[in-house]
């Protein structure tokens, strides 16, 4: 049997949590900062939408990796477990973000135990830089939507549905505009 590994990448954001848990939780703003290229609902969550128990399907090039939501604690905490689409098992994954007198600390960690042995060097230096990314993309993302005084519900009905917000020295951006 494989040998678990893990890690865990870390980014700090001037955002507050609530505006990074929101991209964080809807997998469909993550094409817009993470290296995710696509995103789709495998299964729903038992309530409904993105919540607990429902499968994300990320599309990253020709890898494609289906994610268990497994607990959700508002504005803090997001864990989730790979259940397809990579060479890995009994993964786990846990997303805090705690708040600091600068903003937010995300700490992102994951383990897993790789399918084929000899595997977990290589798949563990991968994801890692995958996740690093991702949480640095986080960061950036939701800092450049606070300095725009955006909402996370205005953020992700929009990035949804338009694609990313314009940058801020585009023309035709406006702050009356929803982010």
């Amino acid at each position: 049997m494989a040998k678990q590994v893990s890690f865990s990448v870390n980014a700090t954001s001037s955002a507050n949590p609530r505006l990074l848990f929101g991209l964080l939780r809807s997998g469909a703003t993550w094409p817009t900062w993470s290296p995710v290229k696509s995103f789709k609902l495998g299964r729903p969550s038992p309530g409904g939408g993105e919540g607990v128990g429902a499968v994300r399907v990320f599309c990253l090039g020709p890898l494609r990796s289906q994610e268990e939501l497994t607990e959700i604690s508002p504005d803090h905490t997001l864990k989730y477990s790979i259940v397809g689409g990579l060479p890995i098992r009994d993964h786990h994954a846990v997303v805090e973000l705690t708040r600091t007198a600068q903003g937010t600390e995300i700490t992102w960690r994951e383990g897993f135990r790789p399918l084929i042995p000899g595997t977990g060097t290589l798949l563990c230096w991968t994801m890692r830089q995958v996740i690093q990314r991702g949480a640095d993309g986080l960061a950036t993302r939701a800092a450049f939507l606070s300095r725009r005084g955006c909402s996370w519900t205005s953020t992700i009905s929009r990035e949804s549905t338009t694609g990313p917000a314009t940058p801020p020295e585009t023309p035709s951006w406006s702050s009356s505009r929803p982010c």
